[in-house]
């Protein structure tokens, strides 16, 4: 069976859970009887990302085409069929192909990068597996098209968020830590 407690002002941890994770448990203190945290068998998995970070040209201009350099760390292991996804509130593109190669360190990890105009959302589908805790780099050229908005960007921004669906835990959309 299956019990939905929603407790106000509670909420996940900052690094994720797990799936199946033994550090979730159960326990009471019943009038008919103590139960002694016991863990729960099966958990959902859901993923974080430690390090959120993303980079634009030097002395780029809003309303300009640029290069954007994404820097993150994964809690979970990422999986080929995951993907990466990217919400660039207000940006616009001026190139045409549907998807355009990128640079990604660990080399080979993330291939492409596709753009949804209608959600303003750049998508990365993860080539290869990933490690958790692994540092990966990933970089879209400036001939991709992507254009900043005409009135910039502030570093403290939340119209630039990252989501992930990925297979040991999906990331809900989160602000990049810093953007610069």
């Amino acid at each position: 069976f299956t019990v939905t407690v929603e407790i106000p002002g509670t909420s996940l941890p900052v690094d994720g859970v797990r799936a199946n994770s033994p550090h979730i448990t159960i326990a009471t203190d019943a009038v008919e009887g103590k139960v002694l945290p016991s863990s729960i068998s099966e958990t959902q998995a859901v993923g974080a990302f430690s390090v959120r970070n993303l980079t634009f040209d030097s002395f780029v201009q809003a309303g300009t085409s640029t290069a954007i350099t994404l820097r993150l760390e994964a809690d979970m292991g990422l999986q080929e069929g995951d993907t990466i996804s990217l919400l660039l509130t207000d940006f616009a593109r001026t190139g045409a192909a549907a998807s355009a190669p990128v640079g990604s360190s660990p080399q080979y990890a993330i291939g492409d990068a596709s753009w949804n105009a209608m959600l303003s959302l750049l998508t990365f589908p993860v080539n290869n597996t990933i490690p958790a805790q692994t540092r990966v780099e990933v970089t879209v050229f400036r001939d991709f098209g992507l254009v900043l908005p005409v009135y910039g960007i502030r570093s403290d921004t939340e119209m630039i968020q990252i989501s992930a669906v990925a297979e040991n835990g999906h990331v809900p959309s989160t602000a990049i830590q810093d953007v610069q």
